[in-house]
């Protein structure tokens, strides 16, 4: 995998003839998407497009639903993908021109390893059941501890978030010291920069995972309430720490192994493994 510089991994997808362009491997995506003037490229024609509902961290939005046909990702085949455009004025501004869901891969399972920055195709099955694909939502959610609190930690697993993001129960949970900044989440919405605080939460665990240092930010994301995560302690985990980490997933069962990559995200302790922090009613 290619790395932007916000530090996202990406993949070379050629379409049909067109390519190759680098596109983003994002598990927080419902729905893999494509810049307009690239769809426009490949044939897309607005006045026939049909509509669907994408979720990202900062909206909730409508988006024509477009295929791309004979897809390939870094060289190897894997067929048509549906996607959603995206509204870009110019392609040949942009580091990246689309992004690519959980189960847009072309595999039933696969790994991510972040810190070599490898994409494993048809890998060994997950050992643990660390976190959940939901099929329903398009995402990966596990479940975290700070220290030796008890409060469960709801986890969104974001490969297309460069940072990553808490809601203000857990702020509340682990108060300490922080300091305001000015952040952009680079969603889909274009509004101007917001006000935030920092955190750095101390002995953050998920899966396999702990982190003795997680710096993250307090931001009101939509994806929060989203979720009915907003009155509980949760988490959108950015490519900050998942760099540190290789995950192994598996479509067909939503069974998600997060594990270490590098020393430093070794634990000392035992895994916290997903038990209620998928939402109600979510398959």
């Amino acid at each position: 995998m290619g790395e932007t510089n916000a530090g996202h991994r990406t993949l070379l997808v050629e379409i049909g003839e067109l390519g190759p362009y680098h596109f983003i491997v994002d598990t927080g995506a419902s729905h893999s998407a494509i810049a307009l003037p690239i769809a426009q490229a490949a044939g897309y024609l607005p006045e026939l497009g049909e509509e669907n509902t994408v979720q990202a961290l900062d909206a909730v939005f409508t988006a024509d639903v477009f295929p791309l046909r004979d897809v390939s990702v870094n060289g190897l085949d894997i067929g048509d993908i549906e996607s959603v455009v995206l509204p870009s004025e110019d392609d040949a501004s942009l580091e990246v021109v689309g992004f690519f869901a959980t189960n847009a891969l072309g595999s039933d399972r696969y790994r991510l390893n972040f810190a070599d920055g490898e994409l494993m195709l048809n890998p060994r099955a997950p050992r643990y059941r660390d976190a959940y694909y939901s099929s329903t939502r398009g995402l990966i959610f596990a479940e975290g501890r700070v220290s030796d609190r008890l409060t469960p930690v709801r986890v969104m697993i974001d490969t297309g978030s460069p940072r990553s993001f808490i809601n203000a129960a857990l702020f509340n949970l682990v108060p300490g010291r922080a300091s305001t900044i000015e952040f952009h989440a680079r969603g889909v919405g274009q509004g101007d920069p917001s006000r935030t605080r920092t955190m750095t939460i101390r002995s953050l665990r998920i899966g396999g995972v702990c982190f003795d240092n997680a710096d993250t930010l307090l931001a009101d994301l939509e994806i929060f309430d989203s979720l009915g995560w907003a009155d509980e302690p949760a988490i959108i985990l950015g490519m900050d720490l998942l760099s540190r980490t290789r995950m192994t997933v598996d479509l067909p069962s939503g069974i998600v192994e997060l594990s270490p990559s590098t020393r430093h995200t070794r634990c000392r302790y035992g895994r916290v493994q997903l038990r209620g922090a998928v939402p109600v009613g979510m398959p």
